[in-house]
């Protein structure tokens, strides 16, 4: 039952700057930054590459200290509502969680706000430090029949769901194959 999408407008920022300079001005820390990667793939000019998504996301995840993969609690889609790009997404998500992927829950805040187009992916992250913060992730409105080949997946439909959680991955992607994943965890 896709419509497509609203394009909408607004803006909005996210302050980095390392902890010790955030404490020694007394600032209220709301995340902290656990991973972070972007990608360019020149796949297409509105397509983008479900390999290079997977393993932007990948890397965002891995642990340099550690040598391991943080834990996902929630991750916030970029999920435009188009089918190639719902698609593409949900590909590239399923390369890298598999079968854990149906654990984890998904949220889709264009759904509330529309299309901020440059600004999505700064509202998307807000939206997931708030759930950090609030243990409540954002629910996808208008979604009464996900496709077939998304029912696997844990959309967050219907209401928010009220979870302690102490990650969430935001993802964004851009015309032109631009691809961007930051991993935030609890402050």
């Amino acid at each position: 039952d896709r419509d497509g999408f609203v394009l909408a407008s607004g803006i909005g920022v996210v302050v980095l700057e390392s902890e010790d300079s955030a404490k020694k001005r007394g600032a209220k820390i709301f995340a902290r930054v656990l991973g972070f990667d972007k990608s360019i793939d020149g796949y297409d000019t509105t397509e983008a590459d479900p390999d290079r998504i997977a393993d932007t996301i990948f890397q965002t995840l891995y642990n340099q200290e550690t040598k391991s993969f943080h834990p996902v609690d929630a991750i916030f889609a970029h999920a435009t509502s188009t089918p190639i790009g719902d698609k593409t997404e949900a590909t590239a998500l399923r390369k890298v969680f598999g079968d854990h992927l149906s654990d984890i829950p998904i949220a889709a805040i264009k759904s509330n706000l529309g299309h901020l187009v440059g600004a999505a992916g700064a509202v998307n992250a807000i939206a997931a430090i708030f759930a950090l913060k609030e243990g409540k992730i954002p629910h996808i409105l208008n979604l009464e029949n996900p496709d077939e080949q998304f029912a696997h997946l844990n959309l967050v439909r219907n209401r928010p769901l009220k979870r302690n959680i102490h990650t969430a991955l935001v993802l964004a992607y851009g015309f032109g194959g631009h691809n961007a994943a930051v991993l935030f965890g609890k402050a």
